[in-house]
């Protein structure tokens, strides 16, 4: 079953695993004011026809929500950087996340996609 990505302008991406390859992945884990744990994630995933998913989420509990994210025509740095910095702009720790994954994408770093 494919898993359905929301965007920052409410459409939604299929996620079929098989036409998908990771580029990026970032989390953070952080402890709220109230004593739950909350999980940011940033991911960076390229299809085979060339097309960029960057996209966000949050993890609060056993709950994931979507938190934005866009679809880019190709994989050039620039965009997907800026869609990243985009992003991560929702979080506290987003410019650590975004740091991560932009490490990753340039080959100094490792990506396993879940």
């Amino acid at each position: 079953m494919a898993e359905k990505i929301e965007l920052t302008d409410g459409s939604k991406v299929e996620l079929d695993r098989h036409h998908w390859t990771g580029l990026a992945t970032q989390e953070s884990h952080s402890l709220t004011d109230g004593g739950r744990y909350v999980t940011p994630r940033l991911v960076a995933l390229q299809h085979t026809d060339g097309r960029v998913l960057v996209y966000a989420t949050v993890k609060d509990g056993d709950k994931v929500s979507a938190a934005g994210g866009e679809l880019l025509p190709s994989h050039d740095r620039k965009p997907i950087a800026a869609a990243l910095a985009r992003l991560a702009t929702k979080f506290s720790r987003g410019k650590h996340l975004l740091e991560e994954c932009l490490k990753q994408i340039d080959g100094k770093g490792t990506v396993a996609v879940k």
